[in-house]
């Protein structure tokens, strides 16, 4: 079995190796190596015969763009007793884990201030509810804000959360309206 990441971007394919192996006293001789099934393949560089004791390596990869199973087989026809030999081959597409920010509060209102004092902070808390890790590019705050505290890094881990303390700091009069802007890969 073998898992790929589902995505819109080329995935690397997830690789598995079958070693062919001629186990007798005589000969081996290949005379056939197919493989079936949507989203596999195959690359290899096995001899129409190997000799007792020696091997080849089969090398199968299972690449998807979209989720489900995928079922195939990989045969080999061989001059062995029984001749072909089977390998059922499964490979599951799912989607690629992503982070995903949630800023809570949505909204923060500081009253009436001072021009030019700073104000008690009030918490923001980053919660990473995605499948994969968070990085931080930058966290900005538009001019009448301040950032008194960040904990929020580097990176989030999945279901980790940090958190930041803003205040306002009017540089004018009137109603001063900004925001916090957090840049990730999220």
């Amino acid at each position: 079995n073998a898992a790929a990441p589902a995505s819109a971007t080329d995935a690397p394919p997830a690789t598995q190796t079958v070693e062919l192996r001629n186990s007798g006293l005589a000969p081996l001789a290949i005379t056939g190596i197919t493989l079936t099934g949507a989203r596999f393949t195959l690359a290899h560089e096995c001899p129409t015969s190997l000799q007792p004791g020696s091997a080849c390596l089969l090398n199968v990869g299972f690449s998807a763009l979209e989720t489900g199973i995928f079922t195939g087989t990989l045969s080999v026809v061989t001059n062995a007793p029984g001749g072909s030999r089977a390998v059922a081959l499964r490979g599951i597409g799912q989607p690629r884990p992503v982070p995903i920010l949630e800023v809570t509060p949505r909204e923060i209102g500081f009253g009436s201030r001072a021009l030019g004092s700073t104000s008690p902070g009030q918490t923001v808390t980053v919660r990473n509810i995605g499948g994969a890790p968070a990085l931080f590019d930058s966290i900005v705050a538009s001019p009448d804000y301040v950032i008194l505290s960040n904990a929020c890094l580097v990176s989030l881990a999945p279901s980790g959360s940090c958190t930041l303390s803003v205040a306002i700091r009017p540089v004018g009069f009137g109603a001063r309206f900004g925001t916090l802007d957090i840049r990730s890969n999220a």
